[in-house]
């Protein structure tokens, strides 16, 4: 089986530009995403660069995610123990 075209333009290292099909069907940049998802974190920490704010965000929006999972199948959210 032969790989993908942008498996190969992956291993040639040619970027490889990621999107996100919204709801409505359109494909939104990853960056425009990630800028969405950095506009509902809210607070802007001027002291951490954009990766720092990024991973925090991703970590607040997983844990809400998994709440949110974990309501509605009547488990506690948090860690395993």
């Amino acid at each position: 089986m032969s790989p993908l075209p942008a498996d190969r333009a992956r291993a040639r290292g040619a970027p490889v530009a990621l999107g996100h099909i919204l709801a409505d069907g359109t494909i939104e940049p990853h960056a425009a995403t990630e800028a969405r998802l950095l506009a509902a974190a809210g607070e802007e920490d001027l002291l951490q660069d954009r990766v720092g704010r990024l991973a925090e965000a991703y970590r607040r929006r997983t844990r809400a995610l998994l709440a949110r999972r974990a309501a509605a199948s009547g488990r506690k959210s948090g860690p395993a123990s």
